[in-house]
Order: structure tokens, then C-alpha cells, then sequence
């Protein structure tokens, strides 16, 4: 889907690159379009789904907590989180 994992020596880059830098906690991100989208483990059984609107100079946060597959898959395809190709397969399914 266009998810990439998170690399301690790499970080996350962007237009914010200090953003999450050094976040042991930080599993995977994207970047769609002027939002960034995080995947954080608080323990083995609980994350949160995190969205910056990356945009502005100030960025905003939205913070939601799942803790199973299903919860995940919505959050991503409420969100429209990954990529360009997998934006135009969801919406090809929709007209068929």
C-alpha cells in the first residue's frame, strides 16, 4: 500500500524532519499528498494511527488508538493513507 518502514538512521524526512525523528516507537509511515501518516506501538496489543496535516508550519495532529487488523484497514481507507496507485484501484472499485 505504499507504507514505508521506520528507520531510526533514516527517520521520516518531509517537510518537517524532526518530526518523530529518534521515535523508538514509530513502526511505519506515508506521505499522501500535504499529509503525513504515522503507525506508533504503544505496547504489543495497543497503537495509535497518528495524522499530520503536514502543511502548514505549524503541523496539526489527529491521534486515534487501535489495536487489531480490522481497526487499522479502516483508518487507512477512511484516510485514503497510501499510495497513488492504490488511490486509483480503491476508487476503480468503487465505480465497478
Amino acid at each position: 500500500m505504499g507504507w514505508t518502514t521506520y528507520s531510526l538512521s533514516r527517520g521520516i524526512g518531509g517537510s518537517n524532519p524532526n518530526l518523530y525523528n529518534n521515535d523508538e516507537m514509530v513502526r511505519f509511515f506515508i506521505f499522501s499528498g500535504d499529509k503525513l501518516f504515522v503507525i506508533k506501538e504503544l505496547n504489543s496489543k495497543e497503537y495509535l494511527f497518528i495524522t499530520v496535516d503536514n502543511h502548514e508550519s505549524d503541523p496539526k495532529f489527529l491521534i486515534e488508538k487501535f489495536n487489531d487488523n480490522q481497526k487499522l484497514f479502516s483508518l487507512i481507507r477512511k484516510n485514503s493513507a497510501y499510495s497513488k496507485v492504490y488511490k486509483r484501484l480503491t476508487k476503480l472499485n468503487k465505480i465497478l
